[in-house]
């Protein structure tokens, strides 16, 4: 698994991409590194659950099989289709 965050998080894992304090993004689904490298950065950018929505709905990626699920109180999973039966996962709190 690659991946990239924010120097400032603290969080050990891999190189790193500029990104809002606690931003990590992972390759869970093995892309080639390029491609990743370009959406790490992209995904990077996105600080808040607004953010993130606001920046979808820019790359036109459909969100009509957006899901919002509820963990507990204070956090929730965000799920997005990306493409080629990929979805980007956010873990809000």
């Amino acid at each position: 698994m690659r991946r990239f965050q924010n120097p400032a998080s603290g969080v050990p894992g891999g190189p790193s991409r500029p990104a809002d304090a606690g931003v990590t993004v992972e390759n869970r689904a093995g892309m080639a590194e390029g491609e990743f490298g370009r959406l790490a950065a992209e995904l990077a950018t996105h600080g808040s659950v607004k953010r993130a929505i606001d920046r979808l709905v820019a790359l036109g990626l459909p969100l009509a099989g957006l899901d919002l699920i509820a963990q507990d109180e204070f956090s929730h999973d965000l799920l997005v289709p990306y493409r080629d039966g990929l979805y980007l996962s956010y873990d809000t709190t």
